[in-house]
């Protein structure tokens, strides 16, 4: 394992030993049965940590195993395709149960290091399960738990991104990819279950240009015929789920199929 990871404690790099990872201080942590570390800690035992639901995680694999997100995942690994050499570092940040890294791994011949990292410790077991050759961490994105400058490529799929810790672990010459939603996406679904939609600027997800400089942009739009049983799993593994009301939910789920489009966008971002 390449030493980028940082301890949580006196941010010194940490090193593996055995089934540890240790730093300089010995402050130490140790390797879950499946394979990743958990180096996520908290101010105080009453501090709760939120993450994805057992429920929702489950909603997504059974999702994802339909192959409705093939597409965009596919998009996703020719764009790093166009920026990845030998012996890179590649980072998925809110890596979820490890769908898009597992499959961006598999369809590269080049040697690099993947690493994912999420906040959900569940999310972290299904994705350390599905991929052994990616090393995953527990942590968070406003508080990544790697070194500076240490990322050749970032990956966010619909996660959260905070832009100064993403420029301060990404190398000057990295890039950060960004997948994120375009004002159509789900909009069959949004219009079952809300009574009025109002649709969000398009240029909402644009990164501040004092941190980075767009290098690349484009959209990925297809329609897919989602059954009953993962009308309610493409629900739950949204936002959606808790801002719809229960007549919103009890629409959607008396439908025996929907026809949605996915439309969402591929941005490339350098640093400024």
């Amino acid at each position: 394992m390449d030493k980028i990871i940082k301890c949580p404690v006196c941010n010194e790099v940490m090193s593996e030993k055995e089934n540890l990872l240790l730093c300089v201080n010995n402050h130490s942590f140790d390797r879950a049965k499946q394979g990743y570390y958990n180096v996520l800690i908290t101010n105080s035992s009453s501090e709760k940590i939120k993450g994805d639901s057992a429920e929702m995680l489950k909603a997504r694999q059974k999702l994802f195993s339909n192959g409705y997100y093939e597409v965009v995942s596919d998009e996703i690994n020719n764009t790093v395709r166009n920026y990845i050499k030998e012996h890179m570092i590649i980072l998925d940040i809110g890596s979820g149960v490890g769908y898009y890294l597992d499959r961006l791994e598999n369809s590269q011949t080049s040697k690099n290091s993947y690493y994912g990292v999420d906040i959900s410790k569940d999310g972290v077991k299904i994705s350390s399960k599905l991929n052994k050759n990616i090393q995953y961490v527990v942590g968070t994105n406003n508080k990544l738990p790697f070194i500076d400058n240490s990322i050749d490529i970032m990956i966010s799929v619909f996660s959260p991104i905070y832009l100064e810790e993403c420029k301060r672990v990404l190398k000057n010459d990295g890039v950060l990819i960004v997948v994120h939603p375009n004002q159509n996406h789900l909009i069959q679904m949004k219009k079952v279950i809300y009574d009025d939609i109002i649709l969000k600027e398009e240029n909402r997800n644009e990164l501040d240009p004092k941190f980075f400089s767009i290098v690349e942009s484009k959209d990925v739009k297809y329609d897919v015929e989602i059954d009953n049983e993962n009308i309610k799993n493409l629900l739950m593994m949204t936002p959606h789920f808790w801002t719809s009301t229960l007549k919103g939910k009890e629409r959607l789920y008396s439908l025996k199929e929907l026809n949605v489009s996915i439309d969402i966008k591929i941005d490339v971002y350098k640093l400024s």
